[in-house]
């Protein structure tokens, strides 16, 4: 048993592959998070967002170029089946 909370899982001599029982005994939180409109979320500015040159839309974009339906409904696939 790991009765010290203040002791690492190396103090414990863990190593890889080890499989560690949890057995939670605190206060019910369960549903604490299926509230989602309790959560803040993060938010950036539609300037913001197209300077960066990472985003899914510039991806969608140049996928679309060398394939006109991608991911449009009923399109055909990007990729082909093997």
């Amino acid at each position: 048993m790991m009765l010290d909370d203040n002791k690492t899982l190396h103090e414990y001599q863990c190593q890889d592959n080890y499989t560690i029982h949890v057995n939670y005994s605190g206060p019910n939180t369960l549903g604490e998070f299926e509230d989602v409109s309790k959560v803040e979320k993060y938010t950036i500015s539609e300037e913001d967002y197209n300077k960066r040159d990472d985003t899914f839309r510039k991806f969608k974009a140049e996928m679309q170029k060398h394939n006109p339906n991608f991911m449009k409904p009923n399109g055909d696939s990007a990729y082909e089946d093997f």
